[in-house]
């Protein structure tokens, strides 16, 4: 499914990624495991188009990926969630899992398909239905996390990256995530 080959990358003299080479079957689930600075999120970045490789290639059911923008790469099916929340605080937490449906998915849907896969998603992580409609400004760092997850599963990813799932919990909270 995932194919990475002699990948690196470099921040000035510092080398972040170095040589690096993978490969997850489709099924597998796979953790990364290193002290803080090792690479972890870099690699996730550069295999979902953030950021770009110096060298190596990278190759998602067998096409060439490398260098790929992080919008075709999350249409091929590979979705990210990332180490702090992104999202639009403006926006419903319903309203930001739409946004993944309909702009994460490699084929055009309509808006009522879109805020089906997002009821979908939010129920799927367990986010309560009595807050879909809260402005996600006002949610703390838990219900976040689950909007990001549900927004993130509701491209209907073939291979979803998770980026530090713990980050910003505390240990009870770490455990029901």
């Amino acid at each position: 499914m995932l194919t990475v080959k002699n990948l690196t990358k470099r921040f000035g003299g510092l080398v972040a990624v170095n040589d690096l080479n993978f490969h997850i079957e489709e099924g597998e689930i796979v953790g990364l495991v290193g002290p803080n600075g090792a690479g972890k999120s870099t690699l996730l970045n550069i295999i979902s188009g953030i950021y770009h490789t110096d060298s190596g290639r990278i190759y998602f059911q067998d096409e060439d990926i490398t260098n790929s923008a992080p919008h075709e790469i999350c249409k091929r099916g590979i979705a990210k969630t990332f180490q702090l929340v992104q999202s639009f605080p403006e926006m419903t937490a319903h309203q930001n899992v739409v946004v993944g449906a309909l702009f994460g998915n490699s084929e055009k849907i309509d808006i009522k398909e879109a805020e089906h896969k997002a009821s979908e998603a939010l129920d799927f992580v367990g986010f309560p239905r009595k807050k879909f409609d809260y402005a996600v400004k006002n949610l703390n760092v838990v219900e976040l996390k689950m909007i990001q997850l549900a927004r993130a599963l509701a491209t209907e990813p073939k291979l979803l990256l998770m980026d530090e799932v713990s980050t910003g919990l505390n240990p009870k909270e770490s455990k029901n995530a």
